[in-house]
């Protein structure tokens, strides 16, 4: 066996040997399923060889040496769980600061490269993994399942990005899987209505599959490089100007911040020129969730000084700057504690918005029976079919991944 190993080996090219350093993928990703046993694990960790070339390729996981602290995580939420309710009925539209005109650039900017640094950083003792491993899983199981409806090509264009958020993360776990796959890699693209393209200069220079759109992107009209192939049929635009690919809409963390006649907005034009959507959510507006984010007054402070530090043009100038530094610490502390307890109140239930998505395309819903373990629920709404996923457990206690996804089933 020895032997063979070693023959095996002989024959990985050393661009297989890239992406086995580059690739640690194992079948037991998903954060809430269990894991394979250790062989499978072991051949899971290796390129494809002649043994595992005919082997199907794993789905991008986190890894795998995390599955036995994920099992400690998942028994202190479940205990903490019997402790939590939601706090209010509905969601209630408590205003930002950082949605606010008067906020200066500076300090928007810097909470958006504060909450990146949340998205992407792992904080040992309360976190398995970082946000954006945990909801990487069920992320690209929904991307692959509309990636597979057609032989178009599928693009993931995502709203209100910030300073980039997890989707450099997503793109950049997901394609190394589809490379690993011996699939296309997928065009992902990010925008906001009020880009920070200072923060996107570094992103796009990392991956030749992740580009900008700088000007300013209204998610509830967008731009014609945001519909879906198909739609061309029906739009008044330039053809040159239209996206080429089947469009996959990304809202990570953002689409609590539309209040209802919005959001029906932004649903009904998702369902007439895209081909799927994902909405994710880290927070929702339970009592849990609320107290955690209170209590986030105390970590913002050095999370601020150590993952934001000021721009090198004025850590060289330390005297003038000194004051204005902290003064923007100070506001921007002060805007992250707000609008992270504005942002638990103003998330919504699945109840609330599969009402928004009947609104939006005019016909009531059919509720389907599931024997998924990925879904609590699945309804349908004339071509679209809404899930909502299991809650995953990202930061202990209450702190949990709310996924929203839709699919077309029959485009036009």
């Amino acid at each position: 066996m020895a032997t063979h190993r070693r023959a095996g080996s002989a024959k990985v090219s050393s661009k297989s040997r890239r992406q086995k350093s580059a690739s640690p993928f194992s079948e037991d990703y998903d954060m809430g399923r269990s894991g394979g046993d250790a062989k499978e694990r072991a051949e899971s960790l290796v390129g494809p060889t002649e043994d595992t070339a005919v082997r199907s390729a794993p789905t991008p996981l986190y890894d795998p040496q995390l599955s036995g602290s994920r099992r400690i995580y998942d028994l202190i939420g479940r205990f903490m769980g019997v402790f939590n309710f939601l706090s209010t009925d509905k969601a209630f539209r408590a205003r930002e600061w950082c949605d606010l005109d008067s906020t200066p650039v500076r300090v928007r900017q810097t909470c958006q490269n504060v909450l990146t640094a949340q998205w992407t950083r792992h904080l040992c003792m309360v976190q398995p993994a970082s946000p954006a491993e945990i909801a990487c899983g069920q992320l690209a199981r929904v991307i692959d399942e509309v990636a597979e409806l057609d032989d178009r090509e599928l693009e993931v264009f995502e709203f209100c990005a910030g300073s980039g958020g997890p989707t450099p993360f997503f793109e950049k776990i997901i394609n190394e899987h589809r490379t690993y796959s011996q699939k296309a890699p997928l065009q992902f693209s990010i925008s906001d209505i009020c880009p920070n393209p200072e923060a996107w200069k570094g992103l796009v220079k990392k991956s030749k599959h992740l580009r900008t759109i700088e000007e300013s992107v209204d998610a509830a009209a967008p731009p014609t490089v945001a519909l879906s192939h198909f739609s061309r049929r029906t739009s008044e635009a330039d053809p040159k100007n239209t996206s080429e690919n089947r469009i996959l809409r990304l809202f990570n963390l953002s689409f609590h911040h539309f209040d209802d006649l919005a959001a029906v907005d932004i649903l009904r034009s998702t369902m007439k020129t895209a081909d799927g959507v994902a909405i994710i959510e880290l927070q929702d507006r339970s009592i849990g969730c609320l107290a955690m984010l209170l209590g986030n007054a105390f970590f913002v402070p050095p999370l601020i000084t150590f993952w934001q530090p000021p721009p090198e043009h004025q850590r060289t100038q330390k005297v003038r700057n000194f004051f204005r530094n902290i003064a923007t610490y100070l506001r921007v502390w002060g805007t992250l504690c707000w609008d992270g307890v504005a942002s638990c109140l103003r998330t919504r239930e699945f109840e609330e918005f599969i009402k928004l998505a009947e609104d939006a395309a005019g016909v009531s819903r059919f509720e389907r029976r599931h024997f998924s373990d990925e879904y609590k629920r699945v309804c349908n709404i004339g071509e679209w079919e809404w899930r909502e996923h299991k809650r995953v457990l990202h930061t202990i206690p209450y702190g949990y991944t709310k996924i929203f996804s839709g699919i077309r089933r029959n485009p036009e």
